[in-house]
């Protein structure tokens, strides 16, 4: 990859879709163990743009728009223009954290340089440093920026060894067919299956299936905001696994519950929360920009069993992903590289005022491995996600060795209480974890006699059973049988004890 050529289509829609005071800017706040300095932080970024020349890159736009911006490579980068250092004017306090990191958020990035920069914040709570990476989103995605994190980074040391640096990641091959979708978009129309979900897709977004008006979608102020909490990834894990779910299912379970916790009265009956999640496209070959598709589930705001609401959403995302609905939104994605640039240019104009979904929630897999950036220890690491057009509310899930941190990036015009927020987040985890290990423990009747039936199954059983006193009259039953070990074996007992009588004739 080089930092050459023009910009793709998708890449180029965040420059066109940019407005003023609605930066387009994804970053990472790094929690660090304490401050590595300026000279050490600045020969770790160095070693991220020699590894991704594009971070030397300007994007440059054409007059009127007539072609698609082009990355210009600088002769030399200034890190010190990237790179800025501030000491907190009251140390070890959450507030001044929260609100210089508004301040920096709520920046756009400067136009005539690479547009990422890095602000170390010394004097964070707990004797920590932080450092808040932002880039803007024509330039990467979420699934991009970690492949630059693990550039940045390298792994801790284990048991007196030596930390070593870490090259790009591998990226999952599950998007290989989704690639493929982007780079012949035509060979979908040869399924029928891909073709109707793309017209389902585009109707549900624009007309059928609206999303519905909640308090944090409107028009967006200039502030942006960030606020986190995080859980035991091997708890996360072990929830999915009980009940036959992904990681992401759990989090969208959580997300959910906790937005209806947090709106309260203001849920109506059989209301959703329609979101966007975002799906990596990404191979170990593609380059830095944006390649993602979507998908679009709609999530139950009026669930209140924790595990029947975690079986809803995990019916609706295997639903769209069985549908095909990933592949129809990257058809309709790379369709646009098929517009002149003007004409894309434009299209921000015509996209409606009230959002085609509440929130995005992008759930990003990071380092599994404790990491170090600059010789120091990483202690969590938060996703930054841009808010756009009546989107006041996103979240990022971001792991990093064995924590799951659940950030929510806000406009604070329209999220008034972020700590009931996040309140609402531990709890409904909470609730769901002690659902999850309550029906892991509890001896569930039915499944228990389903697999005794199974390993007994030619086996006669001649016990009979005992009644309670207070049990009530006993249904007969068949001499020699004990209680049936499953509902279906009982509908089968009844119907050879309990024989229909004979119509009689005339």
């Amino acid at each position: 990859m080089d930092g050459e050529g023009k910009l793709t289509a998708l890449d180029a829609a965040f420059l066109f879709f940019e407005e003023a005071g609605e930066p387009l800017v994804l970053g990472c706040v790094i929690e660090l163990e304490r401050s590595p300095g300026l000279l050490a932080l600045g020969e770790a970024l160095l070693r991220a743009v020699a590894a991704f020349p594009r971070l030397a890159a300007v994007p440059r736009r054409t007059p009127f728009d007539l072609e698609r911006p082009s990355w210009t490579t600088e002769r030399e980068l200034a890190i010190g223009q990237h790179l800025a250092r501030v000491p907190l004017a009251d140390p070890g306090q959450a507030q001044p954290l929260a609100d210089l990191l508004e301040d920096l958020l709520s920046r756009p990035l400067t136009e005539d340089r690479p547009p990422w920069d890095a602000t170390l914040i010394e004097g964070a709570p707990d004797c920590r440093a932080v450092l808040l990476l932002r880039a803007h989103h024509c330039l990467v995605d979420g699934m991009g920026g970690l492949r630059i994190l693990d550039a940045l980074t390298e792994v801790a040391a284990s048991d007196g060894g030596e930390a070593k640096l870490h090259g790009p990641r591998a990226m999952p091959r599950a998007g290989a067919t989704l690639r493929a979708a982007l780079a012949a978009p035509a060979a979908l129309w040869e399924r029928v299956k891909d073709v109707a979900e793309i017209a389902n897709t585009a109707a549900s977004l624009f007309h059928d299936d609206p999303a519905p008006e909640l308090p944090f979608n409107g028009p967006l102020s200039p502030r942006r905001r960030l606020a986190w909490t995080d859980f035991d990834l091997a708890e996360v894990r072990d929830i999915a696994r009980r009940v036959d779910a992904t990681i992401n299912d759990v989090v969208l379970s959580t997300i959910s519950d906790a937005i209806r916790r947090w709106l309260g009265r203001k849920v109506k009956l059989n209301m959703r929360l329609r979101i966007a999640v975002p799906v990596s496209l990404h191979g170990n070959d593609e380059p830095q920009g944006n390649l993602f598709s979507v998908l679009l589930p709609s999530l139950p705001l009026d669930a209140t069993a924790p595990l029947s609401r975690l079986e809803r959403v995990r019916r609706e995302t295997r639903a769209l992903q069985g549908r095909g609905q990933a592949r129809a939104v990257a058809f309709l994605l790379s369709a646009a590289s098929a517009l002149p640039a003007s004409i894309e240019a434009l299209l921000p104009r015509f996209v409606p005022e009230r959002p085609l979904v509440n929130a995005v929630v992008t759930n990003i897999p990071g380092p599994s491995e404790p990491r170090l950036l600059a010789g120091v220890p990483i202690l969590g690491l938060h996703g930054v996600v841009p808010l756009f057009r009546g989107m006041g509310l996103q979240f990022a899930a971001l792991s990093h060795a064995g924590r799951l941190s659940l950030a929510a990036s806000f406009d604070p015009a329209q999220v008034r209480d972020v700590r009931g927020l996040m309140r609402s987040l531990d709890r409904s985890f909470a609730e769901l974890r002690q659902a999850a290990r309550a029906a892991a423990s509890r001896a569930n009747p039915i499944t228990d006699a389903v697999r005794e039936t199974a390993s007994t199954k030619s086996k006669k059983l001649t016990k009979r059973p005992q009644v309670s006193a207070d049990a009530g009259p006993a249904p007969r039953r068949a001499r020699g049988y004990r209680s049936p070990p499953s509902l279906a074996q009982a509908a089968e007992l009844a119907a050879a004890t309990h024989r229909p009588a004979r119509r009689r004739a005339g």
